[in-house]
């Protein structure tokens, strides 16, 4: 994810200790999990029917992904956040 980009190698050990109260991973995929779960309940509840996806620019699943997905279920137009 970073090869190219010219971190040094101090701030990308900086960065690696923060993962450890993670256990060794990023907590954003978890984050956004729940943040998808919640925005869909929210549309739920208001009688909203609308997809919800989720792309990541740096790993899995990627914007492609989400772009990918929406484009398999007919979607014209796109919000994202």
């Amino acid at each position: 994810m970073t090869a190219g980009k010219g971190i040094p190698d101090a701030r990308l050990e900086e960065v690696g200790e923060h993962y450890y109260g993670f256990g060794g991973r990023s907590p954003i995929n978890e984050q956004n999990l729940a943040l998808k779960a919640a925005l869909e309940a929210e549309l739920a509840r208001r009688g909203v029917e609308l997809p919800v996806v989720w792309g990541n620019r740096n790993w899995e699943p990627y914007t492609d992904d989400a772009i990918s997905e929406l484009e398999a279920l007919g979607a014209q137009r796109a919000v994202a956040w």
